[in-house]
């Protein structure tokens, strides 16, 4: 029988909880971001599908001017989350400023989703991806409340990490809202599920951003330190996510 002092374990022991896993990030973002990344999708026509993992029936690459413009768009938001996983980590490097560091867009995708359509689970390339939900519609609102089970449900998005008993925190499931942003390490698993309502096209978009950037650009820049506000923003049919 273990039998006490009248003092906790806790002021007894010293002890330290470690946080583990990977660094993931909800934001939201402005409606007039929404609307511009709706707006930019129409100069192209690409059809990205044959690059990526996902059973959806229509996948649109930006066109690379697009991608700039995105780029500094959410240059904002990129910085956020490079703070966020500088806290996360603790060891981060302390003598670069998260504007410091080099990024570059490298792919962003316009996806759209229909009745049956889903993501398996799946992994992207780069330094970080993200996905933004431009629009939820009610009906698929009302689809997800009334699913009967212990996944994310119709139209929602699951992030999978490591393996082990119920007591460790294997995965993470949300159902978006419009505006949603996700950003996350490029090599954490997710999925996005499927839905049955026949009338609903869910629109996202995608991207994967690296940590380097072009010789062309850095040769351009004559020097001059590249912040991500200013990044090239350079396309690598060889290299786009899977």
């Amino acid at each position: 029988m273990i039998k006490s002092n009248g003092e906790t374990p806790m002021q007894k022991v010293p002890y330290k909880v470690y946080h583990w896993g990977p660094c993931l990030a909800r934001l939201k973002v402005d409606k007039k971001i929404s609307d511009m990344l709706e707006e930019e999708i129409i100069y192209s026509q690409k059809d990205f599908s044959k690059n990526l993992a996902g059973n959806l029936r229509k996948e649109i690459a930006y066109t690379e001017d697009s991608r700039k413009r995105i780029a500094k768009t959410l240059s904002p938001y990129f910085k956020i989350y490079l703070k966020l996983l500088s806290s996360y980590t603790q060891d981060f490097d302390k003598k670069k400023k998260p504007e410091e560091i080099n990024l570059s867009l490298e792919q962003a995708w316009c996806n759209y989703q229909y009745a049956g359509d889903y993501n398996p689970p799946h992994k992207h390339d780069g330094r970080f991806s993200f996905v933004i939900y431009l629009r939820i519609d009610h009906a698929l609102v009302h689809e997800n409340k009334n699913f009967k089970g212990t996944s994310a449900g119709p139209g929602g998005i699951t992030f999978s990490y490591g393996d082990g008993h119920t007591d460790n925190i294997t995965h993470l499931d949300f159902f978006p809202e419009a505006y949603d942003m996700f950003i996350f390490p490029a090599w954490l698993t997710h999925f996005a599920h499927p839905y049955k309502h026949p009338n609903i096209v869910r629109t996202s978009v995608s991207g994967n951003v690296y940590d380097s950037v072009s010789r062309a650009h850095i040769e351009k820049s004559k020097g001059k330190n590249i912040i991500l506000t200013d990044t090239l923003i350079h396309s690598s049919d060889a290299n786009e996510s899977n």
